[in-house]
């Protein structure tokens, strides 16, 4: 009948989705059962070589124990190289301070007696020309002194008087040698050769002895007078007016005081010998 037929197709196609609901189920639970198997695989071959690695890392080869002794021995080596080189060192370098010390000293030495030398001979030299000019001067001023008339020459340093203006001052005569070189000693020089005389030169005691520009002047023979001729005339006494002056502790003129200071410089120059007179006078040749 045909109910019966489509009771069979039903039953039919039931068994036929059955088989194929197992045969996908029978698959895949083989490909579960295969990638179980692969993965147990995969970790059974990798274990042997986790287990390789582990003991190359715990173990040391025989040749991996002479690289690590021979880099170690090679260090060493250096480092005790290194060392003896600084402990060298070290030990040289109080015989190189000793050694520059002793260079030092020595061209020290050296340059000092070289200095001396050089001085002894600059000092030498000096000396020599000192020498030379000192014999040309004195050769020079004898020649010259030799030329000066006999009287004009014996009162050099001669103390005595002085006419000026009415009124006779302490004076010394003096030659072109008793004072340092300049315009007072020129012109002596220059007034002998024009005239072939030598010109009468005085310092009037009594000058400012800081300032000398007006302490010297040229005088003719008449108006000078030796010191024991000005004390028979009365010359080294002050005055009654200057007298009275002091006296009374007035005030003096210029000139008065320059003569009160003159007399008292002559009268303590009179005692001593010519060589020994203006003493103060720092002379020049």
């Amino acid at each position: 009948s045909v109910t019966a037929k489509s009771a069979r197709k039903k039953k039919k196609m039931k068994t036929e989705e059955n088989v194929s609901i197992e045969g996908s189920e029978t698959k895949s639970s083989d490909a579960v059962e295969v990638t179980l198997k692969e993965k147990k695989a995969t970790k059974t071959d990798q274990k042997p070589d986790v287990v390789v690695s582990r003991k190359r890392k715990v173990g040391i080869t025989p040749e991996e124990v002479h690289s690590v002794a021979s880099s170690i021995s090679t260090v060493s080596r250096a480092k005790l190289t290194k060392k003896k080189q600084q402990a060298k060192k070290c030990k040289m370098k109080p015989k190189i301070k000793r050694e520059f010390k002793q260079e030092h000293e020595e061209r020290h030495k050296d340059e000092t007696s070289l200095n001396i030398t050089r001085a002894v001979s600059d000092s030498k030299d000096i000396s020599m020309k000192y020498d030379t000019e000192e014999r040309k001067f004195r050769l020079e001023k004898e020649t010259m002194l030799n030329q000066v008339d006999k009287s004009v020459k014996d009162d050099f340093r001669k103390v005595g008087f002085a006419k000026w203006q009415r009124q006779w001052l302490p004076v010394i005569q003096l030659g072109p040698y008793d004072i340092s070189p300049g315009p007072v000693r020129k012109y002596w020089m220059d007034f002998f050769h024009k005239r072939n005389e030598a010109p009468r030169l005085v310092y009037w005691y009594g000058s400012p002895k800081d300032d000398l520009s007006k302490s010297f002047s040229f005088l003719s023979k008449n108006t000078i007078v030796s010191y024991d001729e000005g004390v028979k005339q009365s010359r080294h006494e002050l005055s009654a007016k200057i007298k009275k002056k002091l006296l009374a502790g007035k005030q003096l003129t210029v000139a008065e005081k320059v003569l009160v200071k003159g007399l008292t410089e002559l009268k303590d120059e009179s005692e001593m010998s010519k060589e020994n007179r203006l003493s103060w006078m720092k002379i020049e040749d």
